[in-house]
């Protein structure tokens, strides 16, 4: 499939009397100056602009989900995929994105297909266009576009569950954590004030009782720290790093059940939803096992798919290759060993994907309640650092009231 470009035409308004200019997203300058002269007249000349500035046009997610959502509507209501697509284009206002989406629909008057306008977008991700592609060869161009937006919506709910966990979970570390920070500036206003006695006894406890609370003080920020860069590492290399470094930081984490939901279990789900989209829309096992591995970052994931795809390459049913895989409880080997055919396989998928997927929120679950504990340890350790201060205060203030009483 060829690549379209930005153009810039210019062109002679007779009407108006003056020079004007329309952008186009085309293939080549020969295709922008035919289109021009074809809604213009006299063209005067054609620009191939940096596409650098085009690409400061980007697709949200949240858009991705309208554009989708909207295409299924059409398609619902009867309308062809390529009409949908023309209405949505209609019916945009930001010029540059319903320039971008001219050039999709470019593709389809050129005879392209559907999946290839989209390709041309780069609004999807490769199992959502297999379903296209797929849809298309079959016949169910619409049903896939309606899989794709289901996708999308899955997806952008996840991650709306994920943020309001993470939301939560750090303004409980704030609240907590922020009270043991304003600990140092009170111990050194007490350290400045000092102790006026010439009690040594008594100005040795004053000194011991100051130290005591830096001790508890600095232990409580700096493990803090310590445990944030530990975090921040493990972040780095899961999401950043090689399949090495993800695979060494899910197996580092398996034993800690909650963190094994967050990571594994998320994206074990993932995977099922797809393979479960993939295998209803008629992709073959290989191919959806193919893409399910591309578009998930989970190296233990990518490796179970792998092993299941290498058993039924060499001759293993389906049941039995996915019946005693280490990576599947025992509950999970069950529902799919006893699967009849790819329509029973596929259905059995998404209802696992649903029962790890509520694993899963029951993992961040889990995470906000020991943030919670976390704060009020937190406080716990403020009150206990804020008793060693007030009994301090307390001790220089008797020292100060003896010195003067003597």
């Amino acid at each position: 499939m060829q690549k379209n470009f930005f153009y810039r035409v210019h062109f002679h308004d007779r009407v108006l009397g003056r020079k004007l200019h329309k952008d186009y997203y085309m293939t080549s300058e020969k295709e922008a100056r035919r289109r021009g002269f074809a809604e213009c007249g006299e063209v005067l000349s054609v620009e191939r602009r940096s596409e650098s500035l085009f690409a400061r046009t980007k697709f949200s997610k949240d858009y991705k989900l309208v554009f989708l959502n909207a295409l299924r509507f059409h398609v619902e209501a009867g309308a062809s995929a390529g009409k949908a697509l023309q209405r949505f284009i209609e019916s945009e206002s930001n010029p540059k994105l319903r320039l971008k989406l001219q050039g999709a629909l470019d593709i389809l008057s050129r005879g392209g297909s559907f999946s290839d306008a989209m390709d041309a977008l780069n609004m999807m991700d490769g199992a959502s266009l297999a379903l296209l592609k797929t849809g298309e060869a079959t016949g169910r161009l619409s049903e896939a576009v309606i899989s794709c937006a289901e996708h999308l919506e899955n997806n952008k709910a996840s991650r709306l569950m994920r943020y309001l966990k993470l939301k939560a979970i750090g303004w409980e570390f704030f609240m907590g954590f922020s009270g043991v920070l304003s600990v140092p500036a009170a111990l050194k206003h007490l350290e400045e004030t000092g102790l006026k006695t010439d009690d040594e006894a008594k100005l040795a406890a004053f000194k011991a009782a100051i130290a005591h609370a830096h001790l508890v003080t600095n232990v409580t920020i700096w493990g803090t720290a310590l445990v944030f860069a530990l975090l921040t590492l493990i972040v780095v290399a899961y999401f950043e790093g090689s399949g090495k470094s993800r695979a060494f930081v899910e197996r580092l984490l398996d034993r800690i059940p909650f963190i094994k939901a967050i990571l594994v279990d998320s994206a074990m789900s993932e995977s099922m939803q797809v393979m479960s989209r993939l295998i209803r829309g008629r992709i073959s096992f290989g191919d959806a096992v193919h893409l399910t591995v591309t578009n998930n970052k989970s190296p233990l994931v990518k490796e179970f798919w792998a092993r299941v795809n290498s058993r039924v390459a060499h001759g293993t049913s389906l049941a039995r290759a996915v019946s005693d895989d280490p990576a599947l409880t025992h509950d999970e080997q069950v529902v799919l060993a006893a699967h009849q055919d790819m329509s029973q396989f596929s259905r059995a998928l998404k209802q696992l994907s649903d029962n790890r997927y509520r694993t899963y929120e029951a993992g961040w679950d889990r995470a906000v309640k020991l943030s919670f504990w976390a704060m009020l340890g937190y406080i716990g350790i403020v009150l206990f650092i804020g008793y060693l201060v007030l009994s301090t205060q307390d001790m220089g203030m008797a020292g100060t009231m003896d010195s003067i009483g003597n």
